[in-house]
């Protein structure tokens, strides 16, 4: 269930540990391939537009979506591999901006995730006894870190949308900025 509402490594080495095999793999190869065909359309579809939403949404990728912008040829070349190895939903957004070929987006993109679930199933068992340690110790003081949790994200939620950064920022200006045109 926890995989299920959030992939990201961290969650997928705490689990990698506990789950069974062939659940871990299914659901958290799902739930990571969920997003991407949503981003590579709003690439495909929005092109120019959905790059300049990208920047500001997607701090850190500046240097990806320039390269798209000013020659597409490099990044086409380079996005067979960034599709296998990191298949996110930047990586996605400028698969379908570049009109990347849909089957062969898919079939890399599924690759892709699959290689990464079995690569955080593989670390977790190989630091195993660490992650049982650290869940041990989460188990302990469950209620603390819940309470800094819920802390932190409605800061962080305030801070994006005071200053209209992130996905909570942007989403106000997504509808203006890819407009119908």
């Amino acid at each position: 269930a926890l995989i299920a509402l959030n992939s990201t490594n961290k969650f997928l080495l705490a689990t990698s540990v506990t789950a069974p095999f062939i659940p871990f793999l299914v659901v958290a190869t799902l739930r990571l391939l969920a997003p991407d065909p949503l981003f590579y359309a709003i690439g495909r579809i929005y092109g120019d537009r959905a790059l300049h939403w990208a920047r500001d949404v997607f701090p850190g990728t500046g240097p990806l979506l320039d390269e798209v912008g000013t020659d597409g040829g490099a990044v086409r070349r380079l996005l067979h591999v960034l599709i296998v190895i990191m298949p996110n939903n930047p990586v996605c957004l400028v698969a379908g901006v570049t009109r990347f070929p849909i089957r062969r987006f898919v079939v890399l993109n599924v690759l892709g995730t699959i290689g990464r679930v079995l690569l955080m199933w593989w670390i977790g068992h190989l630091f195993s006894d660490q992650i049982h340690d650290l869940l041990d110790v989460v188990a302990r003081y469950q209620r603390w870190f819940l309470l800094a949790s819920v802390v932190l994200v409605v800061a962080y939620l305030a801070w994006q949308v005071i200053g209209r950064r992130g996905l909570i920022g942007g989403v106000e200006e997504l509808e203006d900025e890819l407009g119908d045109g």
